[in-house]
């Protein structure tokens, strides 16, 4: 999916519809992310320029160690569930927390931009404003994006739980933790992992 294919949804006071404002089909606008892009937005109160943001723009590439960080954190979140529901709810959290093989960040003004390969691109404004997100799934989330200690704060709240996704790097730039939570009524226990990706060389790091 390219970004001129992404549209973000909310209502036209900036707040996202809420479920049954979504299921009488009132009027929503849609932003796609050229509106987050030109002119930039102006930065949220907290921070005022780029340096205040210790997550680099670039490409990042996923470490062999993720799988087994997905499958520990799995196994710790629906061990106290029924057999079988333990694999229903393992065979899901697989499919939809799987570690990504590379993804770009790329922050342009106010805004914010993550997209990897075979993803829908994920796009929002950095002042904790609420966008309606899709994933490939069809799943629909209400997404906001902030800076919150230099590091990068994912939130996302949907029909079947919410989660916390937090883009951190070390000081010296060529390493990004991917920190994830992710809450369900039904998982016995939150999942919580950590993936580590390296730099990619090339044009889009800096």
């Amino acid at each position: 999916m390219g970004s001129e294919d992404v549209t973000l949804t909310a209502r036209s006071d900036g707040r996202p519809p809420d479920a049954e404002e979504l299921q009488a089909g009132k009027p929503v606008r849609e932003l796609d992310y050229d509106a987050l892009r030109f002119p930039a937005p102006a930065f949220p109160s907290g921070f005022s320029t780029t340096a205040d943001i210790a997550v680099p723009n670039g490409d990042w590439v996923g470490q062999e160690r993720a799988l087994a960080a997905l499958e520990l954190g799995i196994q710790r979140s629906v061990s106290g569930l029924f057999a079988l529901a333990q694999g229903i709810a393992a065979d899901s959290l697989r499919a939809h927390v799987a570690p990504r093989p590379e993804l770009t960040i790329a922050f342009e003004g106010a805004a914010v931009r993550i997209s990897s390969p075979g993803e829908p691109v994920e796009a929002g404004t950095l002042d904790g404003s609420a966008v309606l997100l899709t994933n490939r799934f069809g799943d629909q989330t209400q997404t906001t994006f902030r800076i919150e200690q230099g590091s990068l704060v994912e939130r996302g709240t949907s029909s079947g739980g919410s989660g916390v996704t937090t883009f951190s790097a070390d000081a010296d730039g060529q390493t990004l933790r991917m920190h994830r939570r992710v809450e369900s009524d039904q998982l016995s226990a939150p999942l919580e992992l950590t993936y580590s990706y390296r730099r990619k060389p090339g044009p889009n790091s800096s």
